[in-house]
């Protein structure tokens, strides 16, 4: 991963992460986020999926939750 410039950090808030927060609150994207996990990890996709890409899934789910933590914190400020 690309190491970014302060101007590219500014940036990314100001084009991207302003706009999507004005429009959803974090806790509403984990909430769906959430929910589609549960589907998925109940369908047969997931039984027949190898352990590498369940794990990944699921891993990349937490990220996103701890992600969206991190903003609905930083924005409560």
């Amino acid at each position: 991963m690309k190491t970014l410039s302060n101007d590219e950090k500014i940036r990314i808030m100001n084009e991207g992460i302003e706009p999507f927060m004005r429009k959803l609150s974090p806790d509403v994207i984990a909430s769906c986020i959430a929910s589609t996990l549960r589907v998925y990890m109940n369908s047969s996709e997931y039984t027949n999926d190898e352990v590498e890409m369940r794990a990944s899934v699921v891993l990349s789910t937490g990220l996103t939750m701890d992600l969206l933590n991190y903003l609905m914190l930083w924005y409560e400020d």
